[in-house]
């Protein structure tokens, strides 16, 4: 079984998904700031943050893939999103169909991204 890695867990797309997978029976590490933070049965939470990658190497220990949502607070993903993605060895967005809502979301999020080359919510292609 893959594990699948999701950061910003807590928040409001990041729980979603977390709660999709684990629906699906999937192995999902739940990276958050707070992993005291109680999940579901199943999912393992692991300490993460994009502004620290001393936590980086744990949550991406035998990780297969990954779903990424940058905090809002961060603004320059060149500083550390798209480091921690090297860190991660993401080669390829995720191939995973989205729902109504989330793709929805998505689109809102990327309109309001100052460098939307740098953000990409889609699924595959």
């Amino acid at each position: 079984m893959e594990t699948v890695l999701v950061t910003g867990a807590t928040g409001t797309v990041g729980s979603r998904v977390v709660e999709r997978l684990a629906d699906r029976d999937a192995a999902v590490r739940a990276a958050t700031r707070d992993p005291d933070r109680p999940f579901r049965d199943g999912v393992e939470a692991v300490a993460f943050d994009f502004e620290k990658p001393e936590t980086w190497g744990v949550a991406f220990e035998g990780v297969d893939s990954m779903f990424l949502v940058r905090p809002l607070a961060i603004a320059r993903v060149g500083d550390s999103i798209l480091p921690a993605i090297d860190a991660g060895r993401v080669l390829d967005r995720s191939p995973l169909s989205l729902d109504e809502w989330t793709a929805r979301n998505a689109d809102a999020f990327e309109r309001a991204t100052p460098d939307p080359k740098d953000t990409n919510l889609h699924g595959g292609e």
